[in-house]
């Protein structure tokens, strides 16, 4: 069976974008925009720069 919808990421993957965000204080929108403009930082935590790059 296909699955149809955007690529799942680990749930560690995005515990870890949680943690930086409560870390930096951003909101939804800022944590977006540092991790497309930090691609290494973001594929070092599990996200794809260049494919469905970020679930927020």
């Amino acid at each position: 069976m296909h699955k149809l919808g955007r690529l799942s990421y680990s749930n560690q993957s995005i515990l870890k974008a949680l943690f930086i965000q409560k870390v930096k204080g951003f909101n939804n929108r800022e944590l977006i925009y540092f991790l497309r403009t930090n691609p290494k930082f973001a594929q070092t935590i599990g996200f794809d720069p260049i494919n469905n790059f970020c679930p927020f």
